[in-house]
């Protein structure tokens, strides 16, 4: 009995450890992010208007953000007084919210991945690589405390021209004693020549757009 009570509280703990700025990163999200992160994709400047495109697995992308921000082209400035970053707290979007319908069908492929998780993972790497650094805590009144909100997601795949439409959108919160900023973010992808695409594609397609987002509030915390 002792070893069981044991077992659930070592348990416990770990989860406790793994659930820093409220939110807890799975095996499974870790995986996909990786698997993300390993695509080779056309750089573009983050604070770019124009269209990013690129070729994911001889599919066409397009989007309004940037999947990678170029590295030699980032704001970067280590005389700038923000240097810290706390992710405070990432919503997810609600389970029935994460459906993708295909054009002129009944059909809905309902994803299975979590955008928080991706994004939460974007937005640390994309910040370090900026020269921020993030932190598990609110470490001092100057940290930057940044909550984020998934609020909405719109996806139609259409089989006749083998072509998906996503939109994701998003309010993040940025906090500290001498600034408080609230944004909606909202971000956008056209993918064609997908054809037959899987649920796994489907779940790819949203975790880009997660880390699109991630791109655009590394965007508005680098104005600060």
């Amino acid at each position: 009995m002792k070893s069981v009570i044991w077992t659930l509280l070592a348990a416990l703990f770990l989860v406790g450890c793994s659930s820093k700025n409220g939110l807890y990163i799975d095996s499974g999200s870790q995986k996909s992010y990786e698997t993300i992160m390993t695509i080779k994709t056309n750089c573009k400047p983050c604070d770019s208007a124009a269209i990013y495109k690129t070729t994911i697995n001889g599919a066409s992308y397009k989007s309004d953000m940037a999947i990678s921000c170029c590295e030699n082209v980032r704001k970067i400035d280590t005389n700038v007084a923000l240097q810290k970053v706390y992710i405070h707290h990432v919503w997810d979007l609600r389970e029935n919210q994460k459906v993708i319908y295909v054009k002129n069908s009944k059909t809905a492929y309902t994803l299975s991945s979590r955008a928080d998780a991706m994004f939460y993972l974007a937005l640390r790497d994309e910040l370090m690589s900026r020269g921020i650094m993030v932190v598990d805590s609110q470490t001092s009144p100057y940290t930057l405390k940044v909550d984020f909100a998934f609020s909405d997601f719109a996806g139609v795949y259409n089989p006749a021209y083998a072509q998906l439409n996503s939109k994701l959108i998003g309010n993040v919160s940025m906090t500290n004693i001498n600034y408080k900023r609230k944004r909606q973010i909202s971000t956008t992808q056209n993918v064609t020549g997908l054809k037959n695409p899987s649920l796994s594609d489907f779940d790819l397609y949203m975790g880009l757009l997660a880390k699109q987002a991630a791109n655009k509030v590394a965007e508005e915390i680098s104005k600060f």
